[in-house]
């Protein structure tokens, strides 16, 4: 029996920009646009056009602004424990005790 591999579940601009995404943005803007522009007197392709415009910029800014706050959310901090901060201060003064390095500056 071979192994099948699945593909993986897409990630980033793919899930932020996937097809079923953009088609429901575009339609849902489409027909609000078409229902606004029914009372415009430069016609209801002008409003389907500007509604359709200004979603898709609001979606991609959305998207991007939501990537910034996960971004800054994404790294845990990282948190050592006392007995290995102990440790690595004995070894790094050791290490300038014998004149292997000339000095050390842990962060």
């Amino acid at each position: 029996m071979s192994a099948v591999s699945l593909p993986s579940p897409p990630r980033g601009l793919a899930l932020a920009f996937g097809w079923q995404r953009v088609t429901f943005t575009l339609l849902f803007s489409f027909l609000w646009g078409a229902l606004f522009g029914l009372g415009w007197t430069s016609g209801w392709w002008s409003a389907v056009v500007r509604f359709v415009t200004v979603v898709l910029v609001a979606g991609t800014i959305g998207t991007f602004l939501d990537w910034r706050a996960h971004a800054q959310q994404a790294a845990p901090p990282v948190v050592a424990s006392a007995d290995r901060v102990a440790r690595l201060d004995r070894a790094l003064e050791e290490y300038v005790k014998d004149n292997r390095v000339a000095g050390v500056v842990a962060l």
